[in-house]
């Protein structure tokens, strides 16, 4: 566990300071700039843009840390408080998680950074692919200070860009089995960093 804990923290290393030719080149730039949008609708979708999680509760946070170099700074919000070791993302229907990164970041590296995780988390290529799709029109490259706000009402997502003290929308998806693959990332349990969604979900 600690080896498996040590080659994660190792890749955030090369994540935050490593030029992006040293990052997983399976997905590389013509890959990325051929991805079909085919089927992908984020904004008709009907979800209060103004409430969404206006009446969620800070839970839990966690400072994502290498060393001595804090990476981002994660928080959970949500409608009911968390409860039971064996909780699941899924099983939230009203959430919200909110990361606030200290370092510039492009969105190309957090899409690299994201199919990293879900291979790790056992996610076929196959079946990755319309979830890249959606992710690549989703995120923006993000400057230090500035966060990312998922917000989720049921089987809805809503995206936020949070810099300074201006938000804009990303975009919205409805379809479930994206939102869940999405919030896995963080919340899953298979995760590469098991202490951050224990610390979220609030697991013994």
């Amino acid at each position: 566990m600690y080896l498996a804990l040590f080659f994660s923290l190792l890749s955030w290393i090369l994540f935050v300071f490593t030029p992006c030719a040293f990052a997983d080149q399976s997905l590389n730039d013509t890959y990325l700039n051929n991805i079909s949008l085919n089927n992908i609708s984020l904004n008709d979708i009907p979800l209060n843009t103004e409430t969404c999680g206006t009446d969620y509760h800070l839970r839990n946070n966690y400072t994502l840390k290498v060393f001595f170099f804090k990476i981002y700074n994660i928080e959970l919000y949500a409608l009911k408080p968390l409860s039971g070791s064996e909780i699941q993302s899924s099983d939230i229907d009203n959430m919200s998680l909110k990361i606030t990164y200290n370092y510039n970041v492009s969105a190309k590296r957090i899409l690299k950074e994201t199919k990293k995780e879900w291979l790790h988390q056992g996610l076929t290529n196959e079946g990755m692919l319309n979830f890249l799709e959606t992710t690549r029109v989703l995120i923006p490259d993000v400057k230090k200070g500035e966060s990312i706000v998922a917000c989720k009402e049921g089987a809805k997502l809503i995206l936020f860009h949070q810099a300074q003290k201006q938000t804009r929308v990303l975009g919205k998806s409805n379809t479930l089995a994206f939102i869940n693959a999405f919030f896995d990332i963080w919340l899953g349990k298979n995760t590469s960093i098991p202490s951050q969604r224990n610390t979220l979900l609030h697991v013994k």
